[in-house]
């Protein structure tokens, strides 16, 4: 009986133990998502971060590719924190659910994920999985990189949309100077130069685009679709 007790207890303390290490975990990392969230959320938007935002905008479904993995998701994080962007809330029509099968299918995508497994490392995962829990959307999974990322899944908040209008409007009269051959553009062309993303993601034609891309949103937004793409 005496015996039998010592066991209990032994094993009660040996619970109790883990239980506090677990909770301890727990608690460092619950401070850890929200020191991460916090420094997100005052965080100062860089040109790459606008980037992203117009890549949102246009749906495109590439951007991870094209800004690079961390780059792009520390963006999201950013995005997601102050507001800008959103999960999309309703369920994707069949045709843009087949556009997305038809890009996860491409041998740009299969390379893409096939050479992001062979490159992830536990710290770089942990770093993924970190931003996945506060954004609410799978990056990695046991196998490697998920497609839940990049399936159409963000949308621009109207906090967002101004957001980018505003910067867009920025980049369209430094585009002006640009093709005018201000002799402005060229003497502080190094204050300038977080304009450039931007302005090579939107094209130099922007400027003769602008209006007509105003009232292209305008009439999207009227007939309920987001921007330039279906939202």
């Amino acid at each position: 009986m005496g015996d039998d007790f010592a066991q209990y207890e032994e094993e009660y303390i040996k619970r109790q133990t883990l239980n506090k290490k677990l909770d301890g975990k727990e608690r460092q990392r619950q401070e850890r998502i929200d020191s991460t969230k916090q420094a997100a959320s005052i965080a100062v938007l860089d040109s790459w971060d606008y980037v992203v935002l117009e890549m949102i905008k246009r749906e495109d479904l590439r951007i991870p590719m094209k800004m690079g993995t961390m780059r792009c998701n520390e963006a999201y994080l950013k995005l997601f924190c102050k507001g800008l962007i959103s999960k999309r809330t309703r369920e994707l029509t069949f045709d843009e659910r087949e556009r997305v099968q038809t890009f996860l299918d491409s041998p740009l995508y299969k390379q893409y994920k096939d050479r992001l497994r062979g490159l992830l490392t536990d710290e770089v995962n942990e770093q993924l999985k970190l931003i996945s829990e506060i954004i609410d959307v799978k990056i990695v999974g046991w196998s490697g990189p998920s497609d839940d990322i990049f399936k159409n899944v963000w949308v621009l908040t109207d906090v967002g949309r101004e957001k980018l209008t505003e910067k867009r409007n920025e980049v369209i009269e430094l585009c002006k100077k640009y093709k005018e051959n201000d002799v402005d553009f060229y003497r502080n062309i190094d204050d300038y130069s977080w304009a450039f993303p931007m302005m090579a993601i939107m094209g130099t034609n922007s400027v003769m685009m602008w209006d007509m891309r105003q009232e292209l949103d305008m009439l999207h937004a009227d007939v309920g679709f987001d921007g330039m793409g279906f939202g």
